[in-house]
Formats: C-alpha cells, structure tokens, sequence
C-alpha cells in the first residue's frame, strides 16, 4: 500500500509540473513565393502573445486560440489566399493572419458545408448560415473589408465552438 501511494504522490507531482511550464513562443517562417499562399516569408505568431479579439453584436468573441490556433500564420500583404479542406476533416492553414481587402478562396469538398462562427466579427462575408454540401468539390471567393477575427466550421464535422473542423480569419 505505501510503495502505491509513493507511487501515485511521484506522478502526481511529475504532472503537475509538466502543467506549469511556460510555452516558449514560434518564431519560426515558412520558405514560399510571392503568389497566393506561397507569401516570400510565412510568419509563425504565438497565439497567446496576442491574445486582442473583437467582440460582436451579441457579446460573444473569436479569440486567437479558437479551433485550438497555437500558432497563427502570417499572411498579411497577399492579394489572395486558398484555404482547403482536408481528407482528414481539418483545414489546411486553419489559423491565419491576413490584410483588409484579401480574396480569401475556400475550397470544399463533397461533404463540407461551411458557416461562420456566432463569435466572429459583425458583416463579415462567410455567413453564418451554412452554404449546403453540393454533392460537388466547389470554391468560394470571401472578400474581408473589415479588420476583426472570423471563425468558421464545417457543419458536418466542426462546431461553432472551434470545435472539430474549423478555422480562423483574423484580418487586420
């Protein structure tokens, strides 16, 4: 019984220090090019380093650590950007950084129906009601003209919560 309890008060303790270690921040880039995704320098932001979040009309806020973003990638200054969905129910760049006036193109497959998130930014252009799945691959071109945070799920495999499949859009 006590070679048990020593034991347990050994892991107990190993755990609880594995839980207080401070996360060192991401400062690592992506090498690409100058066209769409492919930016000359892709910046890995810590998420928790820049914690800032927009409230909506209802009270409710995208933070930067939605759909579980610990890094953000950089995308300020391209003119377009492609987000895809994946074969493994995940987007592709789910947690990016972008410029006021970016196209945004969202590539979705069969069974993907996308919507915004209730958290994200008032007048955003993904709508909050989900586009149905077309039974067809099929692209989207979203224009966001206003700064803020925008969330977005998967009605099939995501939750408004940043939950499963889904992403976010923080235009600045």
């Amino acid at each position: 019984m006590t070679k048990h309890l020593l034991c347990f008060a050994t892991l107990a303790l190993a755990l609880g220090a594995c839980g207080n270690t401070p996360a060192s921040p991401d400062t690592g880039t992506s090498p690409g090019n100058d066209a769409g995704n492919d930016a000359a320098s892709v910046s890995m932001i810590d998420a928790g380093a820049d914690a800032a979040a927009v409230p909506n009309d209802s009270g409710g806020v995208c933070h930067d650590d939605f759909s579980g973003c610990t890094t953000i990638e950089d995308h300020t200054g391209v003119a377009t950007f492609t987000i895809a969905a994946t074969a493994s129910f995940t987007y592709d760049h789910h947690c990016v950084r972008i410029s006021t006036g970016t196209v945004v193109t969202m590539e979705n497959s069969l069974t993907h129906p996308l919507t915004g998130a209730s958290c994200s930014t008032p007048g955003g252009p993904i709508p909050a009601v989900a586009a149905p799945a077309t039974g067809t691959a099929h692209t989207t071109d979203y224009t966001f003209t206003t700064a803020g945070h925008y969330g977005y799920w998967c009605m099939n495999h995501g939750a408004d919560d940043g939950g499963g499949m889904s992403g976010l859009i923080i235009v600045q």
